[in-house]
């Protein structure tokens, strides 16, 4: 079953969070709707549909969050290309459309992104729990959000809380 795929230790080509959201998605459809039957035609369309859903709505989800970066960087202007390339972009189109580990990946990416560029502006607690977050979710849907780490590194070395003279990157 798809539930023991996720838990298993052998099973670990990708990471466990999109099976496990998969999971919790049946779950509910399940209570729903009545449980599904994986060998049968119909419920096999119904649970790739849920994937998709699942792969659309942080798809879809990843383009404000990219708007708010590009706006708090660079302007209203800025955050508004960025949006629409990315909107546009056929990788990101294709691979929100199936269920795939990297819609989801890039989502807890760019909510990483926006964590670390809050760390770098004012470095808040809270800041540091979404960047933290968001890595981790990130790293447990793909393992190569690995380099979001220096990402982080460089945030924290930017943040006003930091010493000064380990802040080489402060009036970035």
């Amino acid at each position: 079953s798809m539930t023991k795929a996720a838990e298993s230790q052998k099973f670990f080509m990708y990471g466990p969070l999109p099976m496990h959201l998969i999971n919790v998605v049946r779950s509910v459809y399940e209570w729903v709707s009545g449980p599904l039957t994986l060998s049968a035609r119909d419920d096999a369309t119904t649970y790739m549909l849920l994937g998709r859903s699942i792969s659309a709505l942080l798809g879809t989800a990843t383009i404000p969050v990219v708007f708010l970066i590009a706006h708090r960087l660079a302007g209203r202007a800025a955050g508004l290309i960025a949006a629409a390339l990315l909107a546009s972009a056929v990788l990101h189109l294709r691979d929100s459309h199936f269920f795939t580990v990297d819609a989801s990946m890039v989502f807890f990416c760019v909510v990483t992104w926006a964590a670390a560029v809050a760390v770098a502006d004012h470095g808040k607690p809270s800041a540091y729990i979404m960047a933290g977050a968001g890595f981790g979710a990130a790293l447990a849907c793909k393992y190569t959000a690995v380099f979001l780490v220096p990402l982080i590194v460089a945030a924290h070395l930017c943040s006003p809380g930091t010493p000064r003279s380990i802040r080489p990157f402060a009036p970035w």
